[in-house]
């Protein structure tokens, strides 16, 4: 008897959602991808990555900035010169043209580590060849040319492999790159 009971409310509850709209497991699946929260959310910060490339990637072409403007202003007022009312125009117009274009846009932490090393070896370059002279008795000569060279030498590598795998990276799409970390 209980049986039967439950049973029969069974089929009456079934009977009322079968009223309505019918929900399959498809169905069901379909209203979670387009209505969950966390998808939405990573949607949209998937298109954010994607239009902060593309900014990314015009800031490196150049930039042309126009502006025109044009004022006109008419007065209608009493003159007591001509003992009567007047009216003056007024017209200006001004035209402006501008333009940029970022050639290297490097990292300031590439740029100073480099430059910082580059010092770092030179100063300690100089004090081995003082200690050789003092201790060793050795005559040796420092020229300003390989002081200038080995600080560029070691400016520019470290500029250059700031600057090169940054370059690449920009290339990539967001979610690639991190995909493959």
């Amino acid at each position: 008897m209980l049986f039967g009971i439950m049973l029969y409310g069974m089929c009456c509850r079934c009977a009322a959602q079968g009223a309505g709209d019918q929900w399959d497991l498809q169905r069901c699946l379909d209203y979670a991808k387009t209505n969950n929260i966390q998808l939405n959310t990573l949607r949209l910060s998937q298109e954010i990555s994607k239009e902060t490339l593309l900014q990314a990637k015009a800031a490196m072409y150049p930039s042309l900035n126009g502006g025109m403007t044009q004022t006109y202003v008419h007065s209608n007022g009493a003159n007591a010169e001509i003992a009567g009312t007047g009216s003056s125009n007024n017209f200006t117009s001004g035209y402006s043209l501008g333009s940029s274009w970022t050639v290297f846009n490097l990292s300031i932490e590439a740029i100073l580590i480099s430059v910082t090393g580059g010092l770092i070896g030179v100063l300690l370059g100089i004090t081995a060849t003082r200690l050789v002279t003092l201790f060793l008795h050795w005559p040796t000569l420092i020229m300003d040319s390989s002081i200038i060279l080995s600080f560029l030498v070691c400016a520019l590598t470290g500029i250059f492999f700031g600057w090169y795998p940054a370059q690449k990276a920009s290339g990539l799409d967001p979610i690639e790159a991190l995909h493959y970390e």
